[in-house]
């Protein structure tokens, strides 16, 4: 199905009222200017070369001499018309900003993504339909010269972009308490191996003043301290900066920071060694109790700041061992529950129909698998129903012959799957609670680039597990 054709149909799924005409807008006065506020109070904002604006479905905006128009919502997804172009992004969780024409730009967030949450203030800085960020093409979303990533690289770090703690992930219901769901509000860096490392140290994002600093973290015994830096360059921009081992700070209240300077090493959570950095837009000094109010999306420009650009490149592999479900821990926060990304070359493919993303995991002991029911996240905010029969997981390898198997069962509860890989039927899989069972291994030739694993769900509602794939290149 071509671009175009793809557009009428979503739109034709939309339950939404046609926008008024450009002459009706103008009319009614709410094509607005493009002077960003840095008024806490308007519903636009700008950090760095980032202009983020609220957007109600039929309204614009003009940036850089282009009007931008916000047509739908369905779910994540967000139809955008740029000047006479028509975008169909989602929420960017995870996902690099999208450069259309004159400017670069990402949905920070939208209202469906935020009645999912127990928490609004998470998403205070939502007040229309959608928060859309945007940036003039071929500048930088923040300026490499002000900024800088939050972890030195001087100790060989690696960041993966994998972790299942990235910008409002959805985390569940939390049934053992209140039933609350939520998502990650800022985003959690894995530092493997990195628990009180100076080569691992954590950094100051951009010049500012240290808030204050906290070292004793309430609710927890483990070592762990936070802290606050106010922006040099953005009025009501503060970093809040977590899980830092408290023997290791290297700043006091009330000091100065330049771009860059260290200010600690990380801890983490458990074995989980991890740095939580959240970057909040407030009026008053954010606490420890409110860090995660008025979030701001910045995972876009996390992954400029470590690449040097946005990824447009795929990722692409000729092996590979894909773990899911497993418990966060010592190779960090990897659950592979998540939806296809291009840049990081694997991913369930989720339709329109999957609000927050993701499939369900579970994680027993060392053990750990994703959940494929026909109704995923039953029974909270975020339940939504497959319109197929089956799920699909998706990697981007070399065409050539591969040899593949998959670990198929779940830790608690009895499991139904029937697997393939590229069409080629693996077999049929009835397994007991918390028993797994291998497919058999079978040869499969790609040629699109994208090796496919299609687990089909049973007639009679049955569940399937899926915990381990592994595949490796045996010819080209």
């Amino acid at each position: 199905m071509n671009k175009f054709a793809l557009i009428i149909c979503l739109l034709a799924g939309f339950a939404v009222v046609a926008p008024p005409t450009l002459a009706a807008r103008q009319e009614n006065g709410t094509t607005q200017a493009a002077v960003p506020s840095d008024s806490l109070s308007t519903d636009t904002f700008r950090w760095g070369n980032t202009t983020y604006v609220n957007l109600a479905i039929g309204e614009t905006f003009r940036f850089e001499e282009t009007e931008v128009e916000l047509l739908a919502l369905k779910n994540r997804f967000n139809l955008i018309r740029v000047g006479s172009d028509t975008l169909l992004i989602a929420v960017s969780f995870r996902t690099p900003a999208t450069t259309l024409g004159p400017m670069t730009l990402f949905v920070a967030d939208n209202k469906n993504i935020s009645a999912l949450s127990s928490y609004k203030q998470t998403h205070g800085l939502l007040r229309k339909d959608a928060l859309v960020a945007l940036a003039p093409a071929g500048q930088p979303l923040v300026d490499p010269w002000d900024f800088t990533f939050p972890v030195s690289f001087t100790g060989g770090f690696l960041w993966r972009n994998n972790e299942e703690s990235y910008m409002y992930s959805y985390s569940g219901a939390n049934a053992a308490s209140s039933g609350e769901d939520r998502f990650f509000p800022g985003v959690g860096i894995d530092v493997v191996n990195g628990r009180g490392l100076e080569k691992f140290a954590v950094l100051a994002m951009e010049a500012g003043k240290v808030i204050w600093v906290e070292t004793r973290i309430p609710g927890t015994a483990e070592p762990k301290a936070a802290l606050c830096l106010e922006s040099a360059s953005s009025a009501g921009i503060y970093y809040i900066y977590q899980n830092l081992f408290n023997r290791d700070l290297m700043v006091t209240r009330n000091q100065q920071l330049q771009k860059g300077d260290p200010i600690g090493t990380i801890w983490g959570d458990g074995n989980l060694e991890n740095l939580n950095l959240t970057v909040v837009r407030s009026e008053t000094v954010p606490t420890l109790q409110t860090a995660d109010y008025n979030s701001v999306n910045f995972y876009p420009q996390l992954l400029e700041l470590y690449y040097g650009r946005q990824p447009h490149n795929s990722q692409f592999f000729t092996k590979g061992q894909i773990l899911f479900g497993k418990p966060a821990g010592p190779l960090g926060n990897v659950r592979n529950a998540s939806a296809f990304e291009d840049f990081l070359g694997m991913g369930w493919l989720l339709g329109e129909w999957n609000t927050p993303g993701k499939v369900e995991w579970i994680s027993v002991g060392p053990m750990g698998n994703v959940r494929l029911p026909a109704v995923l996240f039953r029974g909270q905010k975020a339940e939504c129903t497959n319109p197929h029969q089956w799920y699909d997981y998706q990697i981007n390898v070399r065409n050539g012959v591969y040899r593949i198997r998959a670990s198929v069962g779940d830790c608690l509860l009895p499991s139904w799957q029937k697997i393939e890989f590229e069409g080629v039927a693996a077999g049929t899989f009835t397994t007991s609670r918390g028993e797994f069972t291998w497919t058999p291994e079978k040869i499969v030739r790609v040629r699109d680039n994208k090796l496919d694993v299609r687990i089909y769900l049973g007639d009679k509602g049955q569940m399937a597990g899926l915990s381990e794939i592994v595949f490796q290149q045996a010819a080209q």
